[in-house]
């Protein structure tokens, strides 16, 4: 694995740690913004080591069709509603109207931990 690709690798792993730390204790909103920053890592992490620049962006579905990885049309949309954390969370003028629920942050976790693992298991196959 390329030293940059470390670098990104552990950020994702960091703030997978930071994801559940975060729903355990009750910071729903903080959990869905660190469940965004594990697969925007994970992917620019896999961007490269396969020798491609990753983009300044943290749109998802964007990072996810530059990796070329077969993602189902499930997790595709799974993507795109977990882009909108980055915003629903950091900025004031949008949090005000979303309020992340307990059942949401789960369902956020737990597909953020399943599309996660499986781009990590592709490492080795890329």
């Amino acid at each position: 694995m390329k030293e940059e690709t470390k670098l990104w690798f552990e950020k994702a792993e960091e703030d997978f740690d930071y994801a559940q730390y975060n729903l355990k204790g009750h910071r729903y909103g903080a959990a869905t913004f660190f469940c965004q920053q594990v697969l925007e890592k994970i992917l620019k992490a896999f961007l490269v080591e396969n020798d491609v620049r990753p983009p300044k962006t943290h749109d998802l579905i964007l990072l996810a069709k530059q990796t070329e990885l077969n993602l189902s049309k499930e997790w595709l949309s799974d993507l795109r509603k977990l882009t909108q954390y980055y915003f629903l969370v950091r900025y004031p003028d949008m949090s005000q109207k979303f309020f992340a629920k307990p059942g949401i942050a789960k369902e956020v976790f737990q597909k953020t931990e399943e599309i996660y693992q499986w781009v990590k298991e592709k490492f080795g196959k890329s």
